[in-house]
């Protein structure tokens, strides 16, 4: 006959769990698969009751109802995170809380994980209602947050809302260079040069141009442009000329191949 198995009861008087203060306790349940114990409880705002000890430890239980019906006030307050209807600015900023604070997120390694971090203003209690403060509205769905420094946090001074193309020209793997005596990335001064950015990319990190000579460099395909360009000049010309003209003007376009 198999011996009866000793059930050890953990002692949680006394201790406290939220707003919970173990007080004493209130015997065991049966339940599937055993019995439980169950402590009895009282809430600060002055409430009791009796939870089971594995909803307690686990941090099912915090309260009475108090503290979720504070917190539902809190939110009512700035009415961003109705149910269901939760504004443009509350997602942004649950989003850069999640992305810095939750090891299980799965951008945590390119943010929290490299030190980047939510400022204490933006973290705390009010951390919600001073962010809508600092940045004011989002202009529309097709903004987003920005930091300005990207190896810096989430703060008032570092951010900034900006679209999606804004923000390509503003990466850890933007390339800068240096035209005209300004420094901007490639991709504008490949606008400024009127030339296609994969070309300019391509002479500078293949060829081993200096960005000078690939922004100066006119394209090819310009280059063949001119040349029918000459070639028109040239039949139009003819047309009121001897032909021994039109075979000079057609050589020395064709003398740019």
């Amino acid at each position: 006959m198999p011996w009866p198995k000793i059930l050890h009861r953990i002692d949680l008087n006394g201790k406290r769990f939220g707003r919970w203060v173990v007080i004493g306790f209130a015997g065991r349940k049966n339940r599937k698969g055993g019995s439980s114990a169950r402590w009895r409880v009282q809430c600060d705002c002055g409430n009791v009751g009796v939870v089971p000890s594995d909803v307690l430890r686990d941090g099912r239980s915090r309260s009475c109802g108090c503290l979720n019906k504070e917190l539902a006030r809190q939110r009512i307050k700035h009415g961003h995170d109705r149910r269901g209807q939760r504004s443009l600015e509350y997602k942004v900023w649950v989003g850069i809380r999640s992305r810095c604070n939750n090891k299980a997120h799965g951008l945590y390694s390119y943010y929290g994980g490299r030190g980047i971090k939510v400022c204490s203003r933006w973290n705390g209690k009010n951390g919600f209602a001073n962010f809508l403060k600092d940045m004011g509205p989002r202009p529309s769905a097709r903004y987003s947050i920005e930091r300005k420094d990207n190896n810096k946090g989430y703060s008032p001074s570092n951010c900034c809302w900006a679209t999606h193309h804004d923000q390509m020209r503003n990466t850890r793997h933007t390339v800068m260079v240096l035209f005209g005596g300004r420094r901007m990335c490639l991709t504008d001064a490949a606008i400024e040069a009127g030339l296609p950015y994969k070309v300019v990319h391509g002479r500078i990190k293949r060829r081993g141009w200096t960005v000078e000579r690939a922004l100066t460099t006119p394209h090819k395909t310009d280059l063949r442009l001119a040349k029918w360009r000459l070639l028109l000049i040239a039949a139009r010309k003819a047309l009121s000329s001897s032909h021994a003209s039109l075979i000079v003007e057609i050589e020395h376009a064709l003398g740019w191949w």
